[in-house]
């Protein structure tokens, strides 16, 4: 491990979302940066952000994603971009290129499948400018593709990835997380069956029935519109499924299902009384009201996963099995925290744009956010 620096520079872009916060406060309780630039198109909430901390190192600037030339001009300013702005589906391609261009290292949570693949294609560019962009470090992607890839590792032969997650009501969701939900939950999945890239309808699949950490118990699952069943086997070879799927109950399955057949998922503009409209802007937003209400009444929300990575181990099938639980805004953004200040210290030396799993550097990170306390892990060893 090389030693820490205390010279760097960070920009955050969507620095005022939810998600992001436990991100900014684990920063300031480091000694990596110099700087911290909180970049948003909401300039009041970010500069709300810098009084509420009262930290020298802070700073606040207006950024419109949409702006690529200011946006380079921001990033050459600093050392690493840590993109936490979503939709990544309309936002996370144009913030990579940015950077890229700038010649900065890049960190995410990216959580949409469609720029996920876009970006993995611009690898040859980072690697060109000795730039290194990790893709997707959440939870869910993220800590879980690592916890794959270390059981996978300790397999001869790895047959199975399966992943399953649930959202609890009242977990503190912005617009941008609602937006994300939509997306997956409707249109098609990519998932790794059989040994390859097939696309199934959203929703789809839900008679299989998953266990899941209290307080869920056992659930229905859905195939969802993840990214990790299109990366983890471009890593992990041999692998013949990769799956994941939202573990929720049979009534919430048949509500998304029924907006998607009623159009209001759709994002392209209709004419109501002589306004264009995108159905899924007026759901999102409705949506966004109804959790702010629960997020108002329900105490203490937990999400949950669980990851299934089966295969051969000394000629014996061999299943690792871990179920876990926390809080969806520091599960979200302290993996990606972590990589950044690898980054910072030097400790990642892979170039190029990958997936998590991509990085035998980050798999050292696995026992550290374990150690945190934020993350309830359980992991069990089955001979089958």
């Amino acid at each position: 491990m090389t030693n820490e620096r205390n010279n760097m520079k960070l920009l955050i872009i969507g620095a005022a979302g939810v998600q992001v916060q436990p991100a900014i406060e684990h920063f300031l309780k480091s000694t990596e940066f110099e700087s911290i630039t909180l970049a948003d198109l909401n300039l009041k909430a970010v500069n709300d952000i810098v009084e509420k901390h009262q930290d020298s190192r802070l700073s606040a600037c207006q950024m419109d994603i949409f702006d690529h030339d200011h946006m380079v001009q921001t990033m050459k300013k600093v050392d690493i971009v840590y993109n936490s702005s979503g939709p990544y589906h309309l936002l996370g391609l144009k913030v990579l290129k940015a950077s890229i261009e700038a010649g900065k290292h890049y960190v995410d949570y990216c959580d949409d499948t469609e720029p996920t693949l876009q970006m993995l294609e611009l690898t040859e560019q980072a690697k060109a400018k000795n730039l290194t962009a990790i893709i997707g470090l959440g939870v869910s992607p993220g800590y879980l593709n690592l916890v794959a890839k270390d059981f996978s590792d300790k397999l001869d032969q790895t047959d199975e990835i399966n992943m399953y997650w649930s959202i609890a009501q009242g977990e503190p969701e912005g617009p941008a997380v609602i937006d994300h939900m939509c997306d997956v939950l409707s249109g098609e999945a990519i998932q790794f069956l059989d040994g390859e890239f097939v696309k199934v309808p959203a929703l789809s699949g839900f008679e299989l029935e998953v266990d899941m950490p209290e307080p869920f118990g056992r659930l229905p699952t859905a195939f969802v519109g993840h990214p990790e069943p299109a990366t983890l086997p471009r890593y992990i070879p041999g692998v013949k499924q990769v799956i994941n799927k939202y573990a929720t109950s049979i009534d919430e399955i048949g509500f998304y299902q029924g907006l998607a057949e009623l159009g209001l998922m759709d994002k392209e503009p209709v004419i109501i009384k002589g306004q264009k409209i995108a159905p899924r802007d007026l759901l999102v937003n409705q949506l966004f009201l109804a959790s702010k209400h629960a997020e108002s009444t329900i105490k203490d929300p937990i999400s949950a996963a669980v990851l299934e990575v089966k295969g051969k181990e000394a000629g014996e099938l061999v299943t690792y099995r871990t179920k876990m639980r926390g809080h969806m805004a520091p599960l979200t953004s302290l993996p990606a925290a972590f990589g950044v200040q690898m980054l910072a210290r030097g400790e990642i030396t892979t170039r190029g744009v990958m997936a998590p799993e991509g990085f035998t550097e980050l798999l050292t990170i696995i026992q550290p956010l374990l150690d945190t306390g934020l993350i309830e892990q359980e992991t069990t060893r089955i001979l089958s």
